[in-house]
Protein backbone atom coordinates (compact mmCIF):
# COMPACT_ATOMS: atom_id res chain seq x y z
CA UNK A 1 0.00 0.00 0.00
CA UNK A 2 1.11 3.34 -0.75
CA UNK A 3 -0.15 6.56 0.72
CA UNK A 4 -0.11 8.66 -2.20
CA UNK A 5 -2.06 12.38 -2.74
CA UNK A 6 -5.12 10.59 -4.40
CA UNK A 7 -5.00 8.25 -0.73
CA UNK A 8 -5.30 11.41 0.88
CA UNK A 9 -7.65 13.58 -1.44
CA UNK A 10 -10.01 10.21 -0.80
CA UNK A 11 -9.85 10.34 2.76
CA UNK A 12 -10.54 14.48 3.25
CA UNK A 13 -13.37 13.80 0.53
CA UNK A 14 -15.06 11.31 3.25
CA UNK A 15 -14.06 13.26 5.95
CA UNK A 16 -16.41 15.93 4.60
CA UNK A 17 -19.39 13.30 4.05
CA UNK A 18 -19.47 12.77 8.32
CA UNK A 19 -20.70 14.86 10.82
CA UNK A 20 -17.92 14.41 12.86
CA UNK A 21 -15.46 16.07 9.91
CA UNK A 22 -13.17 13.24 10.33
CA UNK A 23 -12.48 10.03 8.44
CA UNK A 24 -10.31 7.44 9.81
CA UNK A 25 -8.21 4.50 7.97
CA UNK A 26 -7.02 2.34 10.33
CA UNK A 27 -3.57 1.43 9.08
CA UNK A 28 -3.36 -2.58 11.30
CA UNK A 29 -3.55 -5.80 10.40
CA UNK A 30 -5.70 -6.95 12.60
CA UNK A 31 -7.56 -5.94 15.68
CA UNK A 32 -5.49 -7.71 17.96
CA UNK A 33 -1.91 -6.30 16.79
CA UNK A 34 0.00 -4.80 19.74
CA UNK A 35 -0.06 -1.23 18.69
CA UNK A 36 -2.14 0.95 17.49
CA UNK A 37 -2.06 3.15 13.42
CA UNK A 38 -4.43 5.39 11.94
CA UNK A 39 -4.85 7.74 9.46
CA UNK A 40 -7.25 10.30 10.39
CA UNK A 41 -8.60 13.19 7.88
CA UNK A 42 -9.91 16.13 9.86
CA UNK A 43 -11.46 19.60 8.45
CA UNK A 44 -11.63 22.70 10.63
CA UNK A 45 -14.61 22.38 13.05
CA UNK A 46 -13.37 19.07 13.34
CA UNK A 47 -12.09 18.52 17.58
CA UNK A 48 -11.46 15.61 19.67
CA UNK A 49 -12.30 16.11 23.51
CA UNK A 50 -9.89 17.17 25.71
CA UNK A 51 -8.05 13.53 26.86
CA UNK A 52 -5.59 11.30 27.98
CA UNK A 53 -3.74 7.74 27.42
CA UNK A 54 -2.63 6.73 31.05
CA UNK A 55 -0.65 3.88 29.93
CA UNK A 56 1.24 5.16 26.58
CA UNK A 57 2.71 7.86 24.91
CA UNK A 58 0.84 8.72 21.69
CA UNK A 59 3.03 10.19 18.26
CA UNK A 60 1.04 12.63 15.79
CA UNK A 61 2.88 12.98 12.37
CA UNK A 62 0.87 15.98 9.93
CA UNK A 63 1.44 14.52 6.51
CA UNK A 64 -0.67 17.33 4.72
CA UNK A 65 -2.17 20.14 6.15
CA UNK A 66 -1.86 21.83 9.45
CA UNK A 67 -3.34 21.33 12.71
CA UNK A 68 -2.60 22.51 16.31
CA UNK A 69 -2.31 19.87 19.22
CA UNK A 70 -3.45 21.53 22.32
CA UNK A 71 -1.97 20.16 25.92
CA UNK A 72 -3.55 20.77 29.23
CA UNK A 73 -3.30 19.91 32.94
CA UNK A 74 -6.41 18.29 34.79
CA UNK A 75 -8.72 21.70 35.43
CA UNK A 76 -8.45 22.16 31.99
CA UNK A 77 -5.86 25.18 31.58
CA UNK A 78 -4.33 24.64 28.58
CA UNK A 79 0.04 24.41 29.03
CA UNK A 80 0.95 24.18 25.63
CA UNK A 81 0.66 24.03 21.96
CA UNK A 82 2.50 23.12 18.78
CA UNK A 83 1.18 24.28 15.57
CA UNK A 84 1.85 21.03 12.96
CA UNK A 85 2.86 21.96 9.16
CA UNK A 86 4.72 19.85 7.07
CA UNK A 87 4.90 23.52 5.05
CA UNK A 88 6.49 24.92 8.25
CA UNK A 89 8.66 22.46 9.09
CA UNK A 90 6.58 21.10 12.27
CA UNK A 91 6.11 17.48 11.21
CA UNK A 92 5.35 15.95 14.54
CA UNK A 93 4.78 15.71 18.27
CA UNK A 94 5.30 13.54 21.07
CA UNK A 95 2.65 13.13 23.96
CA UNK A 96 4.08 12.04 27.29
CA UNK A 97 1.49 9.25 29.08
CA UNK A 98 -0.97 10.76 31.11
CA UNK A 99 -1.05 14.00 29.19
CA UNK A 100 -4.39 15.89 28.64
CA UNK A 101 -4.68 17.09 24.84
CA UNK A 102 -6.79 17.38 22.03
CA UNK A 103 -5.89 18.01 18.16
CA UNK A 104 -7.52 20.57 15.95
CA UNK A 105 -7.45 20.71 12.10
CA UNK A 106 -6.64 24.44 11.66
CA UNK A 107 -7.23 23.42 7.69
CA UNK A 108 -7.91 20.02 6.03
CA UNK A 109 -5.33 17.75 6.98
CA UNK A 110 -4.39 14.24 7.69
CA UNK A 111 -2.50 13.00 10.07
CA UNK A 112 -0.93 9.78 11.08
CA UNK A 113 -1.46 8.95 15.06
CA UNK A 114 0.52 5.67 16.98
CA UNK A 115 0.58 4.76 20.15
CA UNK A 116 1.64 1.31 22.31
CA UNK A 117 -0.52 -1.40 22.97
CA UNK A 118 -3.87 -2.90 21.57
CA UNK A 119 -6.56 -0.57 20.95
CA UNK A 120 -8.71 0.35 23.95
CA UNK A 121 -11.52 3.09 23.46
CA UNK A 122 -10.95 5.86 26.17
CA UNK A 123 -12.66 5.58 29.19
CA UNK A 124 -14.80 8.52 30.45
CA UNK A 125 -12.29 9.19 33.38
CA UNK A 126 -10.03 9.96 30.79
CA UNK A 127 -11.97 12.55 28.98
CA UNK A 128 -11.32 15.89 30.55
CA UNK A 129 -15.18 17.31 30.37
CA UNK A 130 -17.26 20.09 32.35
CA UNK A 131 -18.00 17.32 34.70
CA UNK A 132 -14.56 16.64 36.01
CA UNK A 133 -13.15 20.33 36.02
CA UNK A 134 -13.77 22.14 39.07
CA UNK A 135 -15.49 25.56 38.66
CA UNK A 136 -16.61 27.99 41.47
CA UNK A 137 -19.98 28.13 41.92
CA UNK A 138 -20.28 31.75 40.99
CA UNK A 139 -18.31 32.57 37.97
CA UNK A 140 -17.07 35.78 36.74
CA UNK A 141 -18.35 36.44 33.09
CA UNK A 142 -14.27 36.19 32.01
CA UNK A 143 -14.37 32.42 33.93
CA UNK A 144 -17.46 31.72 31.47
CA UNK A 145 -15.43 33.30 28.50
CA UNK A 146 -12.82 31.09 29.12
CA UNK A 147 -14.83 27.82 29.85
CA UNK A 148 -17.00 28.57 26.79
CA UNK A 149 -13.90 29.45 24.51
CA UNK A 150 -12.60 26.03 25.68
CA UNK A 151 -15.71 24.14 25.23
CA UNK A 152 -16.21 25.45 21.97
CA UNK A 153 -12.73 25.03 20.58
CA UNK A 154 -12.77 21.14 21.88
CA UNK A 155 -16.40 20.82 20.60
CA UNK A 156 -17.52 19.56 24.26
CA UNK A 157 -21.21 19.92 23.56
CA UNK A 158 -21.50 19.07 27.16
CA UNK A 159 -19.85 21.44 28.62
CA UNK A 160 -21.53 23.98 26.45
CA UNK A 161 -24.70 22.51 27.60
CA UNK A 162 -23.58 23.19 31.12
CA UNK A 163 -22.28 26.72 30.62
CA UNK A 164 -24.88 28.40 28.07
CA UNK A 165 -27.84 28.45 30.35
CA UNK A 166 -24.92 30.63 33.36
CA UNK A 167 -24.72 33.38 30.98
CA UNK A 168 -27.08 36.24 31.01
CA UNK A 169 -28.17 37.74 27.63
CA UNK A 170 -27.09 41.10 30.38
CA UNK A 171 -23.47 39.98 30.59
CA UNK A 172 -23.39 39.48 26.29
CA UNK A 173 -24.58 42.96 25.78
CA UNK A 174 -22.18 43.80 28.59
CA UNK A 175 -18.95 42.75 27.44
CA UNK A 176 -19.36 43.02 23.90
CA UNK A 177 -15.87 40.15 23.59
CA UNK A 178 -18.06 37.33 24.87
CA UNK A 179 -20.58 37.85 22.17
CA UNK A 180 -18.64 36.26 19.07
CA UNK A 181 -18.25 33.23 21.55
CA UNK A 182 -21.02 32.69 23.25
CA UNK A 183 -23.03 33.03 19.17
CA UNK A 184 -20.60 30.06 18.31
CA UNK A 185 -21.71 28.06 21.25
CA UNK A 186 -25.24 28.62 20.64
CA UNK A 187 -24.66 27.59 16.71
CA UNK A 188 -22.91 24.44 18.16
CA UNK A 189 -25.86 23.57 20.28
CA UNK A 190 -28.52 24.26 17.28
Amino acid sequence: MIIDTAFIKDLLAKAEQTPRKRAYYDLRNCEEEASQRVLIAMLPGSASPIHRHPETSETIVVLQGEATELLYDAEGNECGRNTLCPERGNFATLIPAGQWHTIIADQPCVVLESKAGCYRPVNPENVLSYTNRRFEAKMTVEALQKELELAVQTNDIFALKMLVPKIAVSDVLAHPELEPVYRQALSKLN
